[in-house]
């Protein structure tokens, strides 16, 4: 299992992704009436994202290099925003109040890269002094990426557009 999200903002719905199943389930925030969100078309979905505001789930895929979204009210009407130029990513988080969304790729030249949530203006914001970006999360006060590093084992932050 990985990747349970369910803010404060969101419904009594909480979604995980499973990379044996290959799966995303949602479920009740008390654990119950776990149901499958997306039964197909997976592989390895490493990170997951809630879009509370236009309420939408948002995920990649490292094995296919893809980064999808699905509407939480009907997950068959799910949308390809990247699949060029992404070649492991990792984490995503968004922000729906700016309309961005944030990932970590580990491919061959390992990044963190932002785009607007329908996947248009992509822009690498952090590419160098880093190895294996894993996790990713948004301080949406204060506009900051939070990653971490597996391989070079440290927790750094830059603002959204890369400075800092």
């Amino acid at each position: 299992m990985r990747s349970w999200q369910y803010p404060d903002h969101a419904p009594l719905t909480r979604f995980r992704s499973d990379i044996r199943e290959k799966k995303i389930f949602s479920a009740t925030r008390n654990g119950t009436n776990v149901t499958t969100f997306i039964g197909e078309g997976l592989d390895i979905t490493e990170g997951i994202a809630l879009d509370w505001v236009g309420r939408n789930l948002y995920w990649v895929d490292s094995s296919l290099n893809t980064i999808e979204v699905a509407n939480l009210e009907n997950p068959a009407a799910r949308a390809l925003l990247v699949h060029e130029n992404v070649s492991q990513p990792r984490g995503i988080a968004v922000d729906p109040r700016k309309g961005l969304m944030f990932w970590t790729d580990w491919g061959q030249n390992p990044h963190i890269e932002r785009a607007n949530m329908d996947g248009t203006d992509r822009q690498i914001i952090v590419s160098t002094k880093i190895y294996w970006p894993n996790t990713i999360a948004l301080d949406l006060t204060t506009d900051r990426v939070y990653f971490a590093d597996s391989k070079l084992d440290y927790i750094d932050f830059v603002n959204y557009d890369g400075t800092g």
